[in-house]
């Protein structure tokens, strides 16, 4: 695989709850329930990550398969425990649940032009991963199954380990 980065450089409140990053995102709709989207189900490893406000690089990564144009590889996609693994070996991990909702907070028109999933942030009852969606007209707030695999035109978000 072929990784492309774009960094992109975002202010995250450690301090929020989930709930209060959701609201600060003003989203004009959310695929799942928005009460789905909490602190229960999508804990964050905040306290782990940092505290307060801090200016975080996090790196949008697309991973673009050997042979894109092949119709089984565009089929087949790569799968969140991939994304994951390659991340590692990359250096990075997954941005958590409130450096994603910080991202589309405070850059809003990326999730227009592509999906952007946090593949860490996880809500592991339902096996689902947070995710930002949009179209020209709306911006959401969703989640996506980690059991299906996943195809190139997604973007992940990752954050460099330290």
């Amino acid at each position: 695989m072929k990784p492309r980065f774009v960094v992109v450089q975002t202010l995250v409140d450690y301090d929020l709850s989930v709930e209060d990053a959701v609201a600060a995102g003003a989203y004009d709709r959310d695929l799942a329930d928005r009460e789905h989207v909490n602190s229960v189900n999508f804990p964050s490893a905040e306290g782990e990550v940092g505290h307060g406000k801090q200016s975080v690089e996090i790196t949008l990564v697309q991973l673009i398969l050997d042979n894109p144009f092949s119709a089984t590889s565009w089929l087949e996609g790569i799968s969140t425990d991939q994304v994951l693994q390659e991340f590692r070996e990359m250096g990075y991990r997954s941005a958590t649940t409130i450096e994603l909702l910080a991202l589309g907070s405070e850059h809003p028109d990326l999730q227009r032009i592509a999906g952007i999933m946090a593949p860490g942030a996880r809500w592991e009852e339902e096996h689902e991963c947070l995710c930002l969606i949009g179209t020209t007209r709306e911006r959401l707030l969703g989640s996506r199954t980690t059991d299906v695999n996943l195809t190139p035109d997604w973007w992940f978000a990752a954050v460099a380990v330290k």
